[in-house]
């Protein structure tokens, strides 16, 4: 059955609790296996160092420390895409009807075409373009887990930087992918309208990241990719620019620490990057929002610097 304009209708008989009960075992997962593996590798470091302090707010202070720096920032980031991971796998081979696990989380080739993919996939990166200077002009640049994230990108040596390109920059964009996308938008796709199993998966994308700045770009990102997601018919488009966005800022916050740039002193530089951004996510707007129904509709799954901010 289809719609007017050519798209799947959703099934009213299909059941949405797979996505919630997924995302509330994949939150609470990720809460409890990143304690434990932080909890573990804190005592490492101190049994490895100058051990355990008698004074318990000596030990909170140092576990603080612990928890902003670099190793805990590369540990969460790789407990989180792997637990993702394992929850989309799991997801998708214990749901109804049985198909293969590349249908169901829709890893299979796009339906847009390369022309309007292209276009589309660098919007992901221009959304933190336009919405950096906004968080620095309400004064949020010192709030929260984006500024502690750069902060710990700022002090790292090569060989940390590329543990976090792989589990910062490419392994979480796959997992994310792979569950909210994959799993969970396409299963509420099946009951909802698109436009309301988008906003209900990027919403739950933006409480993952446990922080209100943060938050709140992770969901406006999560509608474009979910977009993204539904007019191309596959994540893979998804993956590639959420890749791409997160790459670039781990890159450029590392080197944003050697060549400590100043504000910037015009108007013109204020302005230059919001404005680039919104003509490439109006580019990429334009792919999506002219291509053509059947492409959109033939899956049956219902600073003076760039701006660098990860989801």
């Amino acid at each position: 059955m289809t719609t007017a304009n050519g798209a799947p209708a959703a099934d009213p008989r299909a059941p949405v609790w797979p996505a919630f009960v997924g995302f509330a075992a994949v939150l609470i997962s990720v809460q409890i296996i990143g304690s434990v593996v932080l909890g573990g590798l804190f005592f490492g470091e101190l049994l490895s160092g100058a051990g355990i302090p008698e004074e318990p707010g000596e030990l909170v202070e140092l576990f603080m420390a612990f928890a902003t720096g670099k190793t805990s920032l590369i540990a969460s980031a790789a407990v989180s895409s792997l637990t993702l991971v394992g929850a989309s796998l799991l997801g998708a081979r214990l749901l109804k009807p049985r198909v293969g696990v590349a249908e169901r989380l829709r890893l299979s080739g796009g339906k847009l075409g390369w022309g309007r993919t292209a276009l589309a996939v660098p919007g992901v990166v221009a959304i933190g373009w336009i919405t950096g200077p906004i968080i620095s002009a309400l004064g949020l640049d010192d709030v929260g887990v984006l500024h502690l994230l750069q902060k710990a990108l700022q002090s790292m040596g090569p060989g940390a930087l590329a543990l976090a390109v792989l589990f910062i920059g490419v392994s979480a964009p796959i997992g994310e992918e792979l569950f909210f996308r994959g799993f969970m938008q396409t299963v509420l796709a099946k009951r909802w309208s698109r436009i309301g199993a988008i906003a209900a998966t990027a919403g739950a994308f933006g409480v993952l990241h446990m922080d209100p700045v943060q938050g709140v770009y992770a969901f406006l990102v999560g509608l474009y990719l979910g977009w993204l997601t539904e007019a191309t018919g596959s994540i893979r488009a998804a993956i590639v620019g959420h890749a791409v966005n997160n790459c670039l800022s781990v890159v450029l916050s590392r080197l944003g620490a050697e060549e400590a740039p100043g504000a910037p002193e015009s108007l013109f530089e204020k302005l230059l990057f919001p404005a680039v951004g919104a003509i490439v996510l109006g580019a990429g707007a334009a792919a999506l929002w002219t291509a053509k129904r059947g492409a959109e509709g033939e899956s049956d799954h219902s600073g003076s610097g760039p701006v660098t901010l990860t989801v």
